[in-house]
Order: structure tokens, then C-alpha cells, then sequence
């Protein structure tokens, strides 16, 4: 039976084009990173996007991934248009991407598995498939360390690796190279040109001219989000430049007045100055040479000429000659513009509204996927996270509850204060044991680690990530409370029969916390504005909510946003659960907890959608 994390129509039937682009577009804040793009890549061919930084490539990129959708324009990658069938898309697609955005809280290993199972791989497959790949990238030696342990050209071979396996497809690759020695250069070569037999589609980016001239069978050449050149390589250069080149270099400074002095040479169809370095072109080596040397030019290098020769002529025409006509050999044929620029802005507002996705409805069986990550992180973190969260609580009680209640009159509370106290730090356990999980650790993968940016390019969407991330804590939730309840059980601190259930219907309370935290998580920029959260949120809930003594001793305004918090309710329904075992007060209690926990859950669970597809 088909997933249905994956749903979408079913384009398995060989494919004529893997990409159709038409008109595409997208805006960063007052930025046009991609301006009316049109892109057409025939299945199975290896295909280079070139330009300088800022040209739109990474934003280019991205849109063909699934993972960012245009503000105009459509696309469809390999049969699937990505703005209605994204997750489709992404399950056959491979990323390797610019950055290092691999998983640094688990082994090498554990990252391809990992990997795999968002993919919807089993366990076993999504293991056998990790070893072949460790194999295939020279990495099985290493497949038990760190990440950040590795060499930057082994961390490279670790994100090729990991965008393997899926067996996509379509294979984006932003910069592959960056970081590898020559020979780990070459084993990617020879590894692109095997895949490429298969029958896979290769999309390039890099600022390696010369990868593009042994890879590629086209390249796209753009500048300002626009598509400038589209072409093989040889043809774009013999379009642009003679056959040979001859380079001499110019003493710094005055290079420009060294140019000067070096006559125009018989054979000679064009010189271009880049830097410090003269070019002269002609469709002769033996006449540039013999010229030179006529000339009394100094060292010279005769080679064949190159692409990045031509995109230098290239630029150097366009600066001189500046237009905003469509592109020379367009990758498709241009279609209406319509409503990008003056009068059309309003229609052109309407047409990108109709374009942009729609927001992903979560998918259990994925966020099940990512829970499943954090157990396995769990798995290897418990010893130094299990002290903090399993005896803070229990450290509280035996300093406040029986220290401290040694001087406190029990007859005002109808109890022990121990025996006041252990209830409401059942429900304080509940909050901490959820919320932490959702803040720091879920900024750290959103904003420093990025191991999120890579989950998005499987068919997790960000929604599946947050509800992962909610399961997980509720799961942390189960976990402490239970625990602590059954050290509180065996002090004598727990009589009621009742008592086990303050466990389960305590994950309300978890869930409101931790969709506040993931919420908070979502808007913020920098880690230090937890202090602010954790200070000035957590910390009065705490000390004011009834937790150590009844609300009642508050004042009247005080007490009535004391007995509004969500952490009041957790510490009256824990009581009444562990201690009177009044099951009426308990159902009000954990009722009005129920109702704001399906208030928050939505805008928890899109609030890492900007982040990761913005």
C-alpha cells in the first residue's frame, strides 16, 4: 500500500522532460532573485546552471527541489507539479546542497538511515541501503563517527551519499565540489558519470568552469535571475570565441598601459584583459605565438579556449551593450509576462497568490519519522540529559516539600506541605520535560545546524517536522512524569488511587507548553532571547501557580492571572488526581486544558513553515 505522506499522482512511465520551468519568478523581501525564468531539461541530461553570486542559482535550486515554491510562473519536476505535489516531487529527487547541513547529534551512519526512513525506507532497507552507499562514497571506515569529526572533502562525501538514498531521479547538486582534494574531485566526476548511465538527471551548479565542460551535455548561463545563454558548452563557446587562446601576463600595476604596448597580432580575432592577464583569440596557435614572439611578449600559455573565456567575453559584450531582451537560446520558449511590472502589478499579486503552495497538511506517518530521530539521539544523550529532568523535581521536593515544610503549619492545608507540594511539582515536571525540547534544541537544527534545511529536501514537510517535535516532547512528558510520580508513590506522597492517571492526563498540559515553546521558537532570531521566555514566562508560572501555596494568599488581581494559567490547571488536576482522588474537579481541569492545547496546535504546527520554505 502506498504511504500516503507521499501522496500524489503517480508519474512513473519514462519521462521526456525531467524539468519544465515556464516563466518562473520569485521575490526575497524587495530582492527579485529569479526573474522570469524559463527552464526545459530533458530526462537523463547533465545540466549546469553558471552565473556569479547573487544570480539566482541557490534560489533556482531550491524552487526545482520542491522546497520553495514561485511567486509566478509554473513548474512541474519529473511529472509532478511541485506547487500542488511537492512531497511527490521530493521522494524522487536528490540534494546535495551548498552547505553543510548534515546531522551533527548522530553517527555518519545514522544519518543516511535516518535519511532513508523519510524516505520511507524500512529499517532494514534504509540500513543495507546506508552500507552500499558508505561503500560507494569511501566512507565505511568512518561510518561511526561524527560528522563534524570528518575532513570538509569526507563531510562533502557524506551529503552526496545521504542525497543517494532515495535512488532519485533527478539529482541537484549546488557546488558539489567545494571542499574536495583533486582526487575525492575525480571519484565524483567518475561516480556523476556513472549515475548519469543509468539514466539520471543531473542539475549543476558551480563556480568550476571546467566540472561544467566535462559533465555537462547544456549550460544555463544566468545573471540578475535571468536566463542570459543556454547551450552546450563547446557550442556557446565556438559561438562566442575563437578556437585558441593565448595568455600573457601583464605586470601590476599598469596593466592596462602593458596592454597597450602589445600590437595587434595577424591571426588575432579578439584580446580581452581579465585581471592581470591579457587574452588573445584566433583560430590559429602558430600565428598568436609567432606574433608574440615578433612583438617581444614575454611568458606566454597557448591552450584551447575555455568556457570560462566566454563568459568573460560574454559579460564584457553585455556591460558594454546593456539589454533586458530575452535570452540567447532560451531553455524554453518565453510566454506572457503577465502583471510583473507597472500596471499589471495587481493582476500579476493575483496570478502569484494562485501559484504559491499551499500549506502542507501534516503527516503523522513522517512526524513519526522524525520522532524516531530524536529517540535515536535520546538513545545516546540520556545519561547526561536524565539527571537535570528526572531529579531537579525530586531535588525541589526534599529541599521545599520536607525542608522547608518542617516549618510550615500542615493543619492550614489539610495536609503535609510535602504532600502540597509533590502534586504541583508533578505538573511543573510535565511542563519542563515538554518544553525544552521544542526551544533550544529545535532553534539549534532550525537556525545553527540546519539539519532541518535537509529534512525539507526529503518528503518531510515543515509541519511534519513540528509534529514530530510535539510528539517527541510529549513523549519526554511520559517519561518524566512517570518517573517522578513513582518516586513520589513510594515516599507516601501519591495516596489516592487515582494517582497513576495524573501521568496520561498530564500530556495536555505538556502539549500547551510545548506548542507555546515551538510557537516561541518559530519568531525568534537570536538563542538568547530564551532568557526572556524562560525568566519571565516560566519562572512566575512556576513560583505563582499554585505550586507552593494556594493561590488564595495572592492578590486579587495577582490571582486571577495565577488561576488562568495553563500551569494552574496541570497543578489543580494533578492534586486532585494524586491526592483526593475527586475525578469531577480532575475532567474540568484537564478539559479546559484539552481545549487550549487545540488552540495553539495549528500555529505550532506551521510555525517552521517560513523558515524552511521562505
Amino acid at each position: 500500500m502506498a504511504d500516503p505522506a507521499f501522496a500524489g499522482p503517480s508519474v512513473r512511465a519514462p519521462l521526456t522532460m525531467a524539468v519544465e520551468g515556464h516563466d518562473l519568478s520569485r521575490r526575497h523581501g524587495s530582492h527579485l532573485a529569479v526573474d522570469g525564468v524559463s527552464l526545459a531539461i530533458p530526462a537523463g541530461e547533465r545540466h549546469g546552471l553558471v552565473g556569479p553570486n547573487g544570480a539566482g542559482k541557490t534560489t533556482l535550486m531550491r524552487m526545482l527541489s520542491a522546497t520553495l515554491a514561485p511567486d509566478h510562473g509554473s513548474l512541474r519536476v519529473l511529472g509532478h507539479d511541485v506547487t500542488r505535489h511537492p512531497r511527490a516531487a521530493k521522494a524522487r529527487i536528490g540534494v546535495v546542497p551548498q552547505g553543510m547541513t548534515h546531522d551533527n547529534e548522530i553517527l555518519v551512519r545514522e544519518n543516511l538511515t535516518t535519511f532513508g526512513r523519510y524516505h520511507g525506507l524500512s529499517r532494514r532497507g534504509a540500513a543495507a541501503r546506508a552500507d552500499e552507499l558508505l561503500e560507494t562514497v569511501g566512507l565505511t571506515a568512518h561510518a561511526r563517527a561524527m560528522p563534524q569529526t570528518l575532513s570538509g572533502g569526507m563531510q562533502r562525501r557524506l551529503l552526496i551519499a545521504r542525497a543517494l538514498v532515495n535512488d532519485p531521479d533527478l539529482i541537484l547538486l549546488d557546488e558539489p565540489s567545494t571542499g574536495l582534494d583533486p582526487e575525492s574531485r575525480v571519484m565524483l566526476w567518475d561516480l556523476l558519470d556513472t549515475l548519469c548511465a543509468t539514466g539520471k538527471t543531473l542539475v549543476i551548479t558551480t563556480h568550476y568552469l571546467e566540472e561544467v565542460e566535462r559533465l555537462c551535455d547544456r549550460v544555463t548561463v544566468l545573471r540578475a535571475g535571468r536566463v542570459r545563454h543556454s547551450s552546450h558548452p563547446r557550442r556557446l563557446i565556438a559561438a562566442t570565441l575563437p578556437r585558441y587562446a593565448v595568455e600573457l601576463d601583464l605586470p601590476a600595476p599598469g596593466a592596462a598601459a602593458r596592454e597597450a604596448t602589445v600590437p595587434r597580432l595577424a591571426g588575432e580575432r579578439e584580446r580581452l584583459r581579465v585581471g592581470n592577464r591579457l587574452l588573445v583569440f584566433g583560430d590559429s596557435v602558430a600565428d598568436l605565438t609567432r606574433g608574440l614572439a615578433a612583438a617581444g611578449a614575454g611568458d606566454r600559455l597557448a591552450r584551447p579556449t575555455s568556457l570560462q573565456d566566454a563568459l568573460h567575453a560574454l559579460d564584457r559584450r553585455e556591460a558594454a551593450t546593456p539589454t533586458d531582451r530575452a535570452p540567447v537560446t532560451p531553455a524554453a520558449p518565453p510566454g506572457p509576462r503577465t502583471g510583473r511590472r507597472g500596471a499589471g502589478d495587481r493582476q500579476g499579486a493575483r496570478h502569484r497568490a494562485r501559484t504559491r503552495r499551499a500549506l502542507p497538511v501534516p503527516s503523522f506517518a513522517l512526524a513519526r519519522r522524525i520522532w524516531w530521530r530524536d529517540l535515536t539521539l535520546f538513545r545516546k544523550s540520556y545519561r547526561t540529559t536524565i539527571v537535570p529532568n528526572f531529579f531537579e523535581p525530586v531535588f525541589s521536593l526534599a529541599a521545599l516539600g520536607i525542608g522547608l515544610g518542617f516549618y510550615v503549619d500542615g493543619a492550614a492545608l489539610g495536609s503535609s506541605y510535602a504532600s502540597f507540594v509533590a502534586p504541583g511539582l508533578l505538573a511543573v515536571t510535565a511542563m519542563n520535560g515538554a518544553v525544552f525540547e521544542v526551544t533550544y534544541n529545535v532553534f539549534v537544527r532550525l537556525r545553527h545546524a540546519r539539519s532541518y534545511d535537509a529534512a525539507v529536501t526529503s518528503p518531510v514537510e515543515p509541519p511534519d517536522i513540528a509534529l514530530g517535535e510535539l510528539m517527541w516532547a510529549l513523549t519526554r512528558c511520559l517519561v518524566y512524569t512517570g518517573v517522578y510520580l513513582a518516586i513520589v508513590a513510594a515516599l507516601g506522597y501519591a495516596p489516592a488511587s487515582t494517582a497513576p492517571l495524573a501521568v496520561p492526563a498530564l500530556l495536555p498540559l505538556g502539549l500547551v507548553f510545548a506548542c507555546a515553546g515551538l510557537i516561541f521558537t518559530g519568531a525568534v532570531r537570536a538563542i538568547n532571547a530564551y532568557s526572556y521566555f524562560y525568566t519571565l514566562v516560566l519562572t512566575p508560572l512556576t513560583l505563582l501557580s499554585g505550586v507552593f501555596f494556594p493561590t488564595r494568599r495572592l492578590p486579587p488581581v495577582l490571582r486571577a492571572v495565577a488561576e488562568a494559567s495553563p500551569l494552574h490547571h496541570g497543578v489543580e488536576l494533578s492534586r486532585a488526581l494524586v491526592i483526593t482522588g475527586d475525578l469531577p474537579a480532575a475532567a474540568g481541569h484537564l478539559g479546559w486544558l484539552v481545549a487550549l492545547s487545540l488552540v495553539l496546535l495549528g500555529p505550532a504546527l506551521y510555525s517552521l513553515q517560513r523558515h524552511l520554505c521562505a
